[in-house]
């Protein structure tokens, strides 16, 4: 429960992320590139909303972005930060994590990634974070947390019960927007 921005590296990420989490009766909001400022505000305005509403009862508010939420945005209260998609650069990383955490706040930042990720991409960025500094002992503290990236642990048993209902969302999410699209081409003509 509590408040969720999850970033995607491109805007369909972001669309057919969007749609899952729907079928999977997660409220969920976007914000990308190629929606109009008025959009973006009013989708967070309906996001900010829905959080309160939630936030009393207990429940989790999913606000699904490209990077173009990464900086500038003041979006307060973030608890958790999900990179989606690994971050393409260091300092992108830095400012998606950002948005949590703020105002002296606790927050959560999790990267999802394949072990082929964790090997290459994932080992450059930490890599690319592991900044020395004057002071050794800020040094040290930093160097052990990027050489222990801890795993969230996964109760097979309960993947196994989500599977199916995963992946029947993931059909409909597919249909949804095959649908969206040929509306959009059907309105066009």
């Amino acid at each position: 429960p509590g408040t969720t921005l999850i970033f995607c590296n491109s805007i369909d990420s972001v669309k057919k992320l969007k749609a899952y989490l729907n079928n999977l009766e997660v409220p969920t909001f976007q914000i990308h590139s190629s929606m109009t400022q008025k959009g973006r505000l009013r989708s967070l305005e309906k996001y900010r909303e829905q959080a309160k509403k939630n936030k009393l009862l207990g429940k989790s508010t999913v606000l699904i972005a490209s990077d173009v939420a990464a900086r500038g945005l003041d979006i307060p209260d973030i608890q958790h930060v999900i990179h989606y998609h690994l971050p393409r650069t260091a300092d992108v990383y830095i400012h998606r994590s950002g948005r949590t955490a703020r105002a002296e706040k606790e927050g959560v930042s999790v990267m999802i990634c394949s072990p082929e990720e964790a090997q290459g991409p994932l080992r450059k960025l930490r890599k690319l974070l592991a900044v020395k500094t004057s002071n050794e002992n800020e040094f040290s503290k930093r160097k052990r947390w990027q050489k222990t990236v801890p795993q969230l642990p996964i109760e097979p048993d309960i993947v196994k019960q989500l599977r199916e209902r995963s992946r029947f969302a993931g059909e409909l999410a597919d249909h949804d927007l095959v649908s969206s699209s040929l509306k959009k081409e059907d309105d066009w003509l």
